[in-house]
C-alpha cells in the first residue's frame, strides 16, 4: 500500500491471487486478480462481490483480452511454477500486463538442488527480468523482515520483495 500510495497507483492486476487474504489488505482503485483455479475465482467473485473496485477471472480468459495495468504483481507464486515453459510463460504475461511497475515477492536464487516432483523450485528470476525484459529496471528490493530459518519454518521466509520500474530504452 505504500508502494501504490507513493508513485499513485490507479490500476493493479495480480497473477496467481489465491485466497485472497493480502487482497483484503490492499488500497488501490482498480483491482484485477487472476488465477489458474476456476474455483479460487468464483470464490472471490462471492467474497468481494460488494467490492465493484475488485474483478477476478481465470487466466485464460484474461490471456485473450491482454488488458494492462499500471502495476502488475506475483506474490508467493514464482517458486511454485516448477516447469521451465510455465515459468518463462508466467513471466511474460506478468511483464506485459505492466504498463509501468512490477512487483515481485518470492526467492531470487537459483535451486541447485531441486528435487523433481517437489512444489517448489527457486529461480533467479533477475536474471531472467535483465535478459527477456530489459526496460524493467530493479528499483528496489525490500528483504524479509523474518528471513529464512530452518529451524523455525513457519515464521520466517525464504523470499523478499522486488520492485520493477519501466524505463524508456
Amino acid at each position: 500500500n505504500n508502494f501504490i500510495d507513493a508513485h499513485q497507483i490507479q490500476s493493479c492486476v495480480e497473477w496467481g491471487f489465491g485466497d485472497g487474504n493480502q487482497l483484503a489488505m490492499f488500497s488501490i482503485p482498480t483491482y484485477h486478480g487472476l488465477d489458474v483455479s476456476q474455483t479460487v475465482v468464483d470464490q472471490a467473485r462471492i467474497t468481494f462481490h460488494e467490492d465493484k473496485t475488485k474483478s477476478f477471472e481465470h487466466v485464460t480468459e484474461f490471456n485473450r483480452k491482454q488488458k494492462s495495468f499500471e502495476l502488475s504483481m506475483s506474490l508467493d507464486v514464482i517458486y511454485h511454477l516448477i516447469e521451465d515453459d510455465v515459468f518463462s510463460s508466467y513471466m511474460y504475461n506478468l511483464f506485459n500486463s505492466s504498463g509501468k511497475f512490477v512487483i515481485i515477492y518470492a526467492s531470487n536464487k537459483t535451486d541447485e538442488n531441486y528435487v523433481p516432483g517437489f512444489h517448489v523450485k527457486h529461480r533467479a528470476f533477475s536474471d531472467w527480468v535483465k535478459k527477456n525484459r530489459p526496460e524493467f529496471q530493479q528499483i528496489e528490493v525490500i528483504p524479509n523482515s523474518y528471513p529464512e530459518d530452518s529451524n523455525n519454518p513457519n515464521e520466517t521466509s525464504f523470499a523478499d520483495f522486488y520492485f520493477y520500474q519501466k524505463v524508456d530504452c
